[in-house]
């Protein structure tokens, strides 16, 4: 018997970041440090700043959930570079928000500004871009009991800020799929995370050009 479509796609959509989720698919809240959360927040990219891509831009406060789980401990780091964030690693400062644009519903964009100190942040790149060659293919759990298949491979595409990862992510789960892109930047501590997903199941594409390079460039602005 075919699973609830309803059922099915909520666990596919189950790594999407919970920004995400409570937007098309779900959510949390952020209790990261205030003062550098504070920062990252003046510098999140605004509708205004944006205007030309016809997205809109709304602050969330669903980024810090808890880091999903890969069942082989060596594929892990491709999770946390996904999701900008590591168990164990606390962070300094966390902001989110989405990017919505009506005539495409389906389609969401969230973005995840994360700072870390220590050098955390090209601990996170570093590993993840490394596992990514030996992880194509790889399974966790997810919330709710289940499984989930994720499927990941690098993106050839433009480079951002002082190091930067394009990934193409589709996340299987009861016979239900949802691919998202994502852009992974590091400027100095912090690490830019920009996804688009077709919650509908359609094959997504990347993250609009301009925002993101719109919002390295503020993150720039405060380093």
């Amino acid at each position: 018997m075919r699973p609830n479509r309803a059922a099915a796609k909520a666990a596919a959509c189950a790594f999407l970041p919970a920004v995400l989720l409570s937007t098309g698919c779900g959510g949390s809240d952020d209790a990261a440090g205030a003062s550098t959360a504070e920062r990252l927040r003046r510098a999140l990219v605004t509708t205004a700043d944006i205007a030309a891509t016809g997205l809109t831009v709304a602050e969330s406060n669903t980024g810090a959930d808890a880091v999903p789980a890969a069942d082989n401990a060596a594929c892990q780091p491709v999770l946390d570079l996904l999701s900008a964030r590591a168990v164990g690693t606390p962070a300094s400062g966390l902001v989110a928000a989405t990017a919505a644009n009506p005539p495409k519903t389906a389609e969401l964009t969230a973005i995840v500004l994360v700072s870390y100190p220590n050098g955390d942040a090209q601990k996170i790149m570093d590993r993840g871009i490394a596992a990514l060659a030996s992880c194509p293919t790889f399974t966790g759990p997810i919330a709710g009991g289940g499984k989930a298949e994720y499927a990941a491979a690098k993106v050839q595409a433009s480079s951002y800020g002082d190091q930067s990862a394009t990934v193409k992510l589709v996340t299987t789960s009861q016979g239900e799929s949802i691919t998202a892109q994502y852009i992974v930047a590091r400027v100095g501590d912090t690490l830019v995370d920009v996804v688009l997903a077709d919650t509908n199941g359609g094959p997504g594409g990347l993250p609009a050009s301009m925002l993101v390079a719109k919002q390295i460039d503020k993150v720039k602005a405060i380093s």
